[in-house]
């Protein structure tokens, strides 16, 4: 009986084996949603002197015109910046638990990136609604989707027959 139950919670730990251009793709990811949790916490936390930093001369002559916009963005709230920044760390852990062939981190991931595309709404409204953001979390969510299912781990039957 408890060999039985081992084998049971072994199977539900590892519910697929990621191919390697999941692994590339999920390492991608990983890497994107880092930098942003990383940018987003610094301008959540030190929003007050990254927005000096934008009005300061030292911002690259290219910029110039993109001052007021970005002034804009960041001055929508502390809160708004942090709680991205969560949500971007939530992502990658999923994506890490992902990585390592766990099925949990795919609705974890699911569930981050319906949160990601929702927070904007509600802290600035319609005119933060991204096509592009919509996309690619669109194809992510499909893709890991496919690549799950496609790539379940099988359960043996002859060995649940031999240990019942």
């Amino acid at each position: 009986m408890i060999v039985k139950l081992k084998f049971r919670l072994k199977q539900l730990e590892k519910g697929y084996r990621p191919t390697i251009l999941m692994r590339i793709i999920l390492l991608i990811c990983i890497i994107g949603f880092g930098f942003s949790a990383l940018l987003n916490g610094f301008i959540g936390i030190f929003n007050h002197a990254s927005q000096e930093m934008i009005q300061s001369s030292n911002l690259p002559s290219y910029l110039y015109f993109y001052r007021n916009t970005i002034l804009d963005i960041l001055s929508i709230s502390r809160a708004y910046f942090i709680i991205k920044s969560l949500l971007n760390i939530f992502l990658v852990s999923s994506l890490v638990i992902m990585f390592r062939g766990f099925t949990t981190g795919y609705y974890s991931f699911f569930i981050s990136q319906i949160f990601l595309i929702i927070i904007p709404l509600l802290f600035v409204g319609l005119k933060t609604i991204s096509l592009g953001d919509i996309m690619i979390a669109l194809f992510l969510i499909v893709f890991f989707f496919l690549e799950i299912l496609i790539h379940q781990i099988k359960p043996n039957k002859e060995k649940e027959e031999i240990e019942s």
